[in-house]
């Protein structure tokens, strides 16, 4: 179970640390759908900080559309799958409407089967997206899926997603939960199939982290550097300053080089696998001792990645 924990002497701040932490725990299913969250207060005692820091964190969650608001009730993640009662609700209604106006059931059954062969048609171009600042993000996501699917992938940023849909509009859009909010607001007026996918959790990882001793040298590499980032926040989050981290993206030959001369532990994704060999092979003759490495195989959760794989047989 993931735990959230504050360093109060951390140069991060406390509502930065807890929505972090949050928007981590929901985008890795750490949090799953439809799963209560603790009260205001609750929270606030249990991390001995103030209620209103807890309700400010709240309501970014909320207006990033991660967790929702039942009044009397309490604060919920978010659940997609509860939108299948509004459409069973809303195409009973369109229904009903178009029964009114005349059209008979052979005659709406043919305009429904018409939509529904539009929307598998989307099925034939996938496209993979993230902000212009992450797109390495989505490299991973592209990797993952062209490998686990056999599909052609594109990868094509949000900043150009728009004028690329209204121009080829038949089209699958996937991405991650970190993303959610912007990308709903793009689709918001272009007719195409959005697909959400979770993170990996990272769960073995974090506990092996809580293990380690203070003072050691923690190495991170990836391809993404908002995963870093994140990576770097819930540690900090979680250890404070007890451990040293040194991140780099794989990319980054020179920054790569000085990490794996400095950590003694690294972890990395798989993806980054041929940039750090290089960087060890460039640096072994003055390395003190050989760091160990931890690699993580997927940046896609595997319930999410199992979900696709049904879905693009």
């Amino acid at each position: 179970m993931f735990r959230l924990q504050i360093q109060l002497d951390n140069e991060i701040s406390i509502s930065q640390q807890l929505f972090e932490q949050i928007q981590f725990a929901i985008a890795s299913r750490h949090y799953t759908p439809g799963q209560r969250l603790p009260s205001t207060r609750q929270l606030a005692q249990q991390l001995n900080i103030h209620r209103n820091t807890v309700s400010r964190v709240y309501q970014l969650l909320e207006t990033q559309g991660l967790v929702e608001l039942k009044q009397g009730s309490g604060i919920y993640v978010k659940n997609p799958a509860k939108q299948l009662n509004y459409v069973n609700q809303s195409i009973s209604e369109t229904i009903d409407n178009l029964l009114k106006e005349g059209f008979n059931l052979n005659e709406i059954k043919e305009q429904f089967t018409q939509q529904i062969d539009y929307r598998l048609a989307c099925l034939e171009t996938i496209i993979v997206t993230t902000p212009e600042s992450d797109l390495e993000a989505g490299e991973l996501i592209c990797q993952e899926l062209t490998t686990v699917l056999n599909r052609e992938i594109q990868l094509i940023s949000l900043e150009k997603l728009a004028t690329y849909l209204r121009k080829k509009t038949l089209a699958t859009v996937i991405t991650s939960r970190y993303f959610l909010q912007q990308i709903t607001e793009i689709l918001k007026y272009i007719p195409s199939s959005l697909l959400i996918v979770d993170i990996y959790n990272f769960h073995k990882e974090l506990a092996i982290i809580k293990q380690l001793p203070t003072g050691i040298y923690l190495g991170l590499v990836s391809l993404s550097k908002g995963t870093l980032d994140i990576a770097e926040k819930i540690i900090k989050s979680v250890r404070g300053e007890e451990i040293i981290i040194i991140s780099a993206q794989s990319k980054q030959q020179e920054k790569l080089n000085r990490l794996v001369k400095s950590s003694q532990i690294i972890i990395s994704d798989r993806p980054s696998s041929k940039y750090l060999e290089s960087a060890l092979a460039i640096t072994r003759e003055e390395l003190r001792s050989f760091p160990r490495l931890i690699w993580i195989e997927n940046y896609i959760s595997q319930d999410s990645l199992e979900f696709l794989q049904k879905l693009f047989p």
